[in-house]
């Protein structure tokens, strides 16, 4: 059970993490290559310390939208 709760903390501190890089440099996620015209506009950015899991999201110049935070080895496009 330990092992959980210090797991989540770790997910939950290094999601924060990349939110508030995001929110400081939202042009710094990749641009996203998705064949869907309504897709190519999202920006990804890996989780600080779980580089596996991303984050995909959208600015409008003003604000910032969290679309998905995802494990990256699936199908990506179809999910979104």
């Amino acid at each position: 059970m330990q092992a959980d709760e210090s797991l989540a903390a770790r997910w939950e501190t290094a999601v924060t993490s990349t939110v508030l890089r995001i929110a400081d440099f939202p042009n710094s996620g990749a641009l996203c290559n998705f064949k869907k015209a309504e897709l190519r506009d999202l920006r990804r950015m890996a989780v600080d310390d779980f580089t596996k899991h991303l984050i995909f999201y959208r600015t409008d110049g003003e604000s910032i939208f969290i679309v998905r935070v995802v494990y990256g080895a699936r199908d990506l496009e179809r999910l979104i």
